[in-house]
């Protein structure tokens, strides 16, 4: 069976487009080319050359065996994913990678900086946490975006005890310089301990109750309207 290849095509292949040519080689094992054509003409006939950009990566890439701890998070998240699928139909057609993290759209038709992402963290082996969270990352100059969403949902938060009603227990709201973020944790130890089935069921089951809270924060807020499309206010705030 033949492995899907992106090709990004284009009269001028940017410096952007490389870079998410890399990210997606690099962190979604995703095989990408870009193809650049230099373009001649003369008065009966016009010429365009084709110049492949990335192939080599795309090689190594194709011939690189996954780790057993790579291979360890794709099984991991496959499970907890088809669950979720299972317990949410519609909600996400979201595929694993062999990442540490595993993202899912915001739910939010518009909202594409945002998504819900299920992430281990932490320093060595032995000592990882498990995170269920929602992502606001404005990358670029979004410092003060990120800022101001965190405010908001902080005084909500404050305000209503919205999220700890759903989830049960208190999410922590946190900023950093290139996104904000609103989830709860638990202390698994290492990626093979996590591996069992009272921690996928929380995994799944905190990823539904998140989504729920989230999606009734915005409402609440009055970002998004009954069909979950957002609001005017909603754009100024989030995007």
């Amino acid at each position: 069976m033949l492995k899907p290849r992106l090709l990004l095509v284009s009269y001028d292949i940017d410096d952007e487009a490389k870079r998410l040519a890399d990210f997606l080689r690099e962190a979604c094992n995703l095989p990408v080319s870009c193809v650049n054509f230099d373009y001649y003409s003369n008065e009966d006939r016009e010429i365009f050359v084709p110049k492949s950009i990335g192939e080599e990566y795309v090689e190594e890439l194709e011939q690189k065996e996954w780790s057993q701890t790579e291979k360890a998070y794709c099984a991991f998240f496959e499970d907890i994913a088809t669950k979720f699928k299972e317990r949410n139909p519609g909600r996400t057609d979201r595929k694993v990678t062999h990442a540490s993290w595993m993202d899912i759209s915001s739910g939010i038709s518009g909202l594409k900086k945002t998504h819900l992402e299920w992430e281990f963290r932490g320093r060595g082996s032995k000592n990882k946490e498990f995170w269920v969270s929602i992502h606001f990352e404005h990358m670029k100059k979004g410092r003060e975006q990120n800022k101001k969403i965190y405010e908001i949902f902080k005084k909500l938060e404050e305000k209503t005890k919205l999220f700890e009603k759903e989830l049960g227990i208190t999410p922590e709201i946190r900023f950093e310089e290139w996104r904000a973020v609103i989830g709860v944790k638990r202390d698994v130890g290492s990626l093979e301990a996590a591996d069992n089935p009272e921690t996928k069921k929380w995994a799944v089951e905190t990823m539904t109750k998140l989504d729920t809270a989230w999606k009734k924060a915005l409402k609440q807020l009055d970002f998004v309207d009954d069909n979950f499309q957002l609001t005017t206010a909603g754009r100024i705030a989030l995007l």
